[in-house]
């Protein structure tokens, strides 16, 4: 996940991460979770890209 704009933070089950224009973070599957906040003056665009696994 990258943020392209914007800015968010992102709750994990052992902490946050703050993310600015330019950060990014390789979630792996399954870890469970969610967008926290993100900017409210601007709205926040991100790239997510899913890799791995069995292509069907």
């Amino acid at each position: 996940m990258i943020v392209l704009k914007g800015a968010a933070r992102l709750q994990f089950e052992d902490g946050m991460v703050e993310m600015k224009v330019g950060d990014f973070v390789n979630i792996p599957a399954f870890r469970r979770h969610r967008v926290d906040w993100t900017t409210p003056d601007e709205p926040t665009v991100w790239l997510g890209v899913r890799y791995g696994g069995k292509i069907e």
